[in-house]
Formats: structure tokens, sequence, C-alpha cells
């Protein structure tokens, strides 16, 4: 197998394996450009909407038709550039849509080249008026920007500017840049391109590709007719080739798969068969498939019985359509033996086999303290509980990050985000990090993620070892955030069609996160339905007061308490109903994960599934008078639920009482399957403290998981700025050792530096106790210091980084996305 950076990692990295792996043969891992036969002659279409300034305008038009809106000063074209310098944190240039534009097509993207003096984030707005409403405009959060890319200072850069909704290109009437963040910044912009969606088709290169449907996205092979590609595979015995085709075209697009083994890939015989599409009996060959789709964005899947192939094969894989340039999309195509088990390359720990399955749930913004299973009031999650009692529990989990884009690659990769460098909303995962999907995928594991945030999914770099990823995009029609139910429905016929093929599964659950208000029943399970009008009212009234003192609120809906108190209404009784609404979105998303291990029961598969679930971050609710997350690393924000189930194996009633990190448990999830951890990796596996627990409590257990290799260690949780902004964002850095818990603030408005809390006898972090301590604080400072310096000289390469890849590697990898 052909493989690129991934094996280079895993050599690097912790090395290979003795074992064999399962016998699985991926398409994107076996295709060479060379195979690729009779490209098309015609070209692409030349764009319809490129404002290049390097080319002189009109002498009435030296802008090429863009003015400044707001925010900017200096607008001119200088040595073949557009340049200025902004004076707002909103500054505003734009342009009228080019009257060139068929405005029955749809918009695809924008793409900005440009330079900056310093780094600062790019966003782009489409507008169906004739004129820009600048005074709304101004307030970015209240219009649909496109997302946002990011240049990084004095040299030029291409950043792609998207949006998942769909939006005619002629309702676009103008385009909208905000070519900074920030005041004083001088832009200089070399060309903007508006891309409709049939130019974009027709700049897709054909070979190995990331592409998606409808917001799924597979590692693909794209085909443009009248192309056809032939490779050599290992087929094993008793397997089938599983696969989804696609296509962008509202023609019919016919895929044909041909046995063309004894030919060469130029169609001459080079072993005296007959290749001329008979065989000797004069009989015509049946293609091993042949599947015509009318319908576009759409994946289809398909899957071929390869019993008859067993040995080395070649397979030709051709378009059948009458016009040039018209694509397909072979996406995760991958050849398997039926009922092949997951192999190990070392021992499993406790030595059990390894799970068929590997199901990874990270559940958005649940607090631990809501959840009955840790003793809450309220019966927000028996299904969660049941499943805590006949598995493991983790009483005192610390999440490494408290708001979803930073906390989710230090889960996939198990390094803090110091390592990962994924801190602030553009920031996208090194392509040197390891995941723990790269790592199932090279053992032979199916792999799948369900993303209810772009934030998880191929925005932050996160596809990277997985076959398929289901965007948030593609769960579009949901109720809100309310996702847990087509995330299941999904997650369960997925897994239906491998019931002996080994998977890892990623599942992101949206549903504890605002708008908390769930769908019925759970709505009003703990919130009368008579008091919805008078609470949103209330909400109104206090956003408001907040906007007055020209100050806004997390995503534009969760008030403070000094809102309420500014108009004159009760805060608690307010923040009451809120939780209400909280626990039974909390009660509606576990019901749907009852459904999953209900579905691997009835399937027999619930024995031999191992299932990790986790948050990423918490929620304030106005325990330190704010609320939402990202802002603080303070308990309710940082204290998260941590399960690992798999009845029979994973002993039931288990209670871990020792401090856990996050980042444990993709080194849990690998030892469990018998694979190796990576060496980089910050976490360490909790099966130790496992078996430690269902011995003994307390520091019994401790010395147990001691003398097993588990090794204590602080559990540390990171706030910093989320962008540019910095004046408004605090950093602050929590450690969480022997338990006490330190706080170091080191840029806040209203906080002292140091702050000290008993962590087990108050694990909210409501009072701060350093003045009675300043040992303690030393003693905490010390070992800060030390983490410190460790994630620091753990740093990976920027996301750009190519060091010590080959060319091939690199070709792929941007091929696949992992790098731009």
């Amino acid at each position: 197998m052909k493989r690129f950076l991934l094996l280079v990692c895993v050599l690097v990295l912790f090395g290979c394996g003795a074992g064999d792996q399962p016998p699985v043969v991926r398409l994107v891992d076996e295709f060479t450009p060379d195979s690729v036969q009779g490209a098309p002659t015609s070209k692409a279409p030349e764009p319809q909407a490129l404002w290049n300034f390097s080319e002189p305008g009109e002498a009435d038009s030296p802008l090429l038709g863009w003015k400044a809106g707001i925010g900017v000063s200096g607008l001119k074209v200088v040595d073949g550039k557009l340049t200025g310098r902004t004076t707002s944190e909103t500054p505003i240039i734009y342009a009228a849509r080019p009257d060139a534009v068929d405005g029955s097509d749809l918009f695809h993207s924008l793409e900005v080249k440009a330079r900056t003096s310093a780094a600062a984030e790019v966003r782009a707005h489409l507008s169906n008026s004739e004129e820009p409403d600048f005074k709304n405009l101004a307030a970015a959060e209240n219009f649909n920007w496109l997302m946002e890319g990011r240049l990084d200072g004095d040299w030029v850069q291409s950043v792609t500017l998207t949006q998942s909704r769909v939006v005619s290109l002629g309702a676009a009437k103008m385009i909208l840049l905000r070519p900074a963040s920030a005041a004083g910044v001088t832009f200089e912009i070399e060309s903007v391109r508006l891309i409709s969606q049939r130019e974009h088709r027709a700049s897709i290169p054909s070979g190995v590709g990331w592409q998606g449907l409808g917001e799924i996205f597979r590692e693909t092979i794209v085909s443009r007719s009248p192309e056809s590609f032939v490779v050599d595979f290992d087929i094993p015995p008793d397997a089938q080739l599983d696969m989804h085709l696609g296509t962008v075209e509202e023609s019919a697009v016919t895929f044909r798969i041909e046995d063309v083994t004894g030919e060469d890939v130029t169609g001459e015989d080079v072993t005296g068969e007959d290749v001329t599409g008979e065989d000797v009996t004069g009989e015509e060959k049946t293609p091993i498939l042949e599947r015509t789709i009318t319908t576009p964005q759409r994946w289809e899947s398909a899957t071929v019985d390869l019993s008859r192939l067993a040995g080395r094969k070649r397979l030709r894989f051709s378009l059948d359509v009458e016009q040039e340039r018209l694509i397909g999309f072979w996406g995760s195509a991958a050849i398997r033996g039926h009922g092949a088990p997951p192999t190990s390359p070392q021992p499993v720990a406790g030595g059990s086999a390894p799970p068929q399955g590997v199901i990874l749930i990270m559940i958005d913004t649940l607090r631990r303290d809501h959840l009955d299973a840790y003793g809450y009031e309220r019966e927000t999650a028996p299904n969660l509980a049941r499943i805590a009692g006949d598995g493991a529990l983790f009483l005192d989990n610390i999440s490494q990050a408290v708001w979803t884009k930073v906390s989710t690659p230090s889960i996939m990769t198990s390094l803090y985000p110091q390592s990962h460098r994924v801190q602030r909303v553009p920031d996208r995962l090194s392509a040197a990090a390891v995941t723990v999907a790269e790592i199932y995928r090279e053992a032979g594991y199916a792999t799948a993620a369900f993303c209810s945030n772009p934030f998880t999914g191929r925005f932050t770099n996160l596809h990277q070892g997985f076959e398929e990823m289901h965007e948030h995009g593609s769960l579009s029609g949901t109720n809100g955030t309310k996702t847990a139910r087509p995330v299941v429905d999904r997650a369960i016929g997925w897994i239906e069609k491998r019931p002996s093929t080994p998977y890892f599964l990623f599942l992101h659950l949206y549903d504890p996160h605002s708008r908390f208000e769930p769908r019925a029943p759970y709505n009003t399970l703990w919130s009368e339905a008579a008091g919805k009008e008078a609470h949103e009212e209330q909400r109104k009234a206090a956003l408001a007061a907040a906007k007055k003192k020209g100050e806004d609120r997390p995503f534009n809906e969760l008030p403070f308490p000094e809102d309420f108190e500014a108009a004159g209404l009760d805060a608690e009784a307010w923040i009451e109903y809120e939780k209400g609404w909280y626990d039974g979105s909390i009660r509606g998303m576990d019901a749907e994960i009852g459904r999953l291990t209900e579905r691997l029961r009835t399937l027999g598969m619930e024995r031999n599934t191992l299932i990790g679930i986790v948050a990423d971050h918490g929620e304030e609710l106005h325990e330190h008078r704010k609320m939402g997350h990202g802002h603080a690393a303070y308990g309710e924000l940082a204290n998260v639920p941590l399960i690992l189930y798999r009845p029979g194996t994973i002993p039931a009633g288990v209670r871990v009482e020792e401090t856990t990190r996050s980042i444990d448990l993709m080194p849990t999830l690998l030892d469990s399957s018998g694979l190796a951890i990576p060496g980089n990796a910050q976490g360490q596996s909790l099966l130790p403290l496992v078996t430690a627990s269902q011995e003994a409590n307390g520091e019994g257990a401790r010395e147990a998981a001691a003398a097993l290799g588990w090794e204590s260690r602080p559990a540390v949780t990171e706030e910093h700025a989320r962008d540019d902004k910095d004046d408004k964002d605090d950093e602050s850095y929590a450690l969480v050792f022997e338990g006490w818990k330190l706080i170091h603030n080191v840029k806040t408005k209203d906080k002292p530096e140091f702050e000290l809390f008993d962590h087990r006898a108050d694990p909210l972090d409501a009072t701060n106790v350093a003045e009675q301590h300043p040992d303690r604080i030393e003693e905490l400072r010390a070992k800060l210091a030390a983490w410190r310096e460790m994630v620091t000289a753990a740093r990976l390469p920027d996301e750009e980084s190519a060091e010590g890849m080959s060319s091939e590697e690199i070709t792929r990898l941007r091929s696949l996305g992992y790098i731009q």
C-alpha cells in the first residue's frame, strides 16, 4: 500500500506493529496519476467575475468598481494592488456584482489574494441590496458573513471564503469585503474572484481529493470524462468493494468498473489473453459495476462482490458520458474481506479481544454536574446513568479547553492546545498531527465522523484519518442545535451496513448548546410552557440593557446577571427557567444515545463495541456572573463527564476518583484496541485506573494503578483569545493537582493574577482561598511552569509545514485538503 504522511508519523512516533493488518485496500492509497488515460482536450471556462488589480482599469474606474464603505481610508490602486488602511474594527470595501455573471448559477466561494501589515481575519458578505446598509453591517454578528479566512501578515496569501447556505448569484447584488479585523492595518489586495458553482466544478482536478456532496465529504478519486484510470489491486479472498458514487452534473453519468487483468495501461495484450472486450468464446465481458446516476449533489452507495476476483487484479474505472469534462466522484472506495476481525499489533490491555467497533461520542457544552450519574437531582440522562453503571465513570475529568474549536483537537490528538496550536477561530490542525482516526484508519478500520459544528470538521483540519465526514451543513433542517436524532439516525444506518467490519466512529452531539430550548416533549419537563413568553421578553430586555452599555453577549442571546439588574428584572428566576431548558436538551439527547446502544444490542454488536463518552467543555449559567463558554477556566466550564462502556470488558460499576484529563481518552481507546499510542501523546491510558478502581478506592486505587503504569499528572485547562481582539479577551491557565486548583490569570480585567480553590470541596470554584495558602500557590506555580515548558517544547509545526515530507506526500496531503 502506498502510504503518505500517516505512515511516516506512525514510523517516527511509535513504530509499526508486528501483527497483520485487517485485509483492506483503499482506492485513494493505490491510485497513481500515471494510471490516468484519455484526458479531456477542451478547456475550462474563463472566470465570470475577476478583479485583477495588476491589470490597469479604465480611466474612469481605476479601482475596478471597488469603493470604500466604512472604516477604510486612502483606498487606491498602487503598483497593481488595491491598497488602504483600516480605521475601525469593521472596515468594509464593496463592489457591485458584474453583469456578466450568470444569475441562474449558484455562489460557491470568494477567493481573495492579499497581504496585510499585521495578522488579520478576512470576511465577506453577499448583499441582495443595491446599496449597503453600513449601520447594520458594522455589527458583523447580525449578518450572514462568509466563513472567515486568515492573513498572517506581510506576504501574499490566498484565502477562500465560503458559506454553508445556498445563494443564487442572481440575488447577490453586492460583494462586501472586510479586509482586516482591527484598526490601523494596511492591506494590499492583488485580486478578488467571485467563483460560481459551475466554475468550481470545472476547476476540480482529476485524481485524489477530499470532495463533498450535500456537505458529506469523502476520500475521493475524481474522474473527468473521457478519462479513465487503471489500478492494480491485491484482492483478499472473499472480499467486497464498498464505495459511494456521485456527481455534480445535471446530466446522466454512468460509472463503470471492468476487470482488465492482462492489459497494460495502453490497452495492449501482455499475456496473450483477449483484451477487446470479449473473451475467447466471443461473449462480451460483463462489467464488475455499472451504475448510472442522474441526481447531482448526492452520494449513492455501491457494493460489489469480488469473491471471484481474489488475487492480483487490474481494474479499470471509467465514466460513460457523451460530453467532455463532466465529473464523477469515486468516494471512500475500499476493498475489505468479509468478516475480517480487527487484529492487534500488540497485546490488548487486560487480555481481552480488541473491539470490532469503537465509538467516540463528544457532547457539546455538557457540564457533568447536570447529569444524574454524577449526583444531579434531576434525572436528565437515565441512559447515560445506565451506561455509567454498566461501565466506568470518571468522577473528576478535566477538559483541556473551554470551547469547541480548541478542545476537539486535544481530544483527537491527545495534545494540549499549546502543543497542537489550534487556539483561535481560523487556526487549523497541522498536517504533522496524528489523530486517533488516522491510527484506526491505518490499522484497517473503516472511519467516519458526524459533525454538528464546523469547528469539529474540515474547517479545523479534523477530517484527517476519516474516510467520510458528515459536516454540520448536511444536518440542515434539524431543530436548531438539537442534532442528536439525525446524527444517531445516520450512525445506526452506517453501522448496520458493517456487521463484521472493524470501524471507528466519531459522533459530535450538539443538543446542550444554546439556544437551550429543547424539542417537545423535553421543553416542558422542567420549564412550564406558560412561562415561555415572559421568559423570552425578559431575555430581550436584558440584552437591550447590555446593548445600551455598548456590550455584546455570547451568541447574542445569553445575558449576564448585571443585565437583568440594569433592566430591573430577577436574574435568578430567569436562569432557573433557562436551566430547565438546558436540562431538557440533555434529556432529549440522552434518549438518542439510548437508541444507539439499543440498536447495537439488537444487532448483537454491543459487547464487541467500545464507547467513550466525553464533553468538549461545560457552560457557565451565572455562577461567576457570566453565561456561555470560552471566557474562563472555572469548574462549570472545565469539569466534564467521561464514561467508558463495553459490556463484558469494561468492568461494571467502576468509579474512578483520580483526576483525569480529556486527552487521556485517545490513548485509552487505542490501548483497548491493541494499537500503539503515539510517542508524543500527552495523555495516558486510563485502563490501569479502571483495573485498580475495580478493587480499591482512594489511595489504595492510586497505588494499585501506579503499579500498573499510571502516573499522576496535573490536569491543565487553557483559556485564551479567540481572535485578534486581544484587549477583549482573557487568558487563563487552570491547573488541578492533588485536590487543589490554581488559576493563573495571565491577562484579565477583573480577576487577581492567581486564584486558588479547594478542588474536591469546591468543584465550581466559588471561594478563592489564595490568601490562606501562599505555600500551595508556589508549589502549583512551579508545576504550571514545568507544564508550560513541556507543552512549548512539544509544539507541532504550523499547518503548512512540510518538513521531512516527500513531494508525493505533500501533493497527496494537499489534494486531500490536509494542507492548503
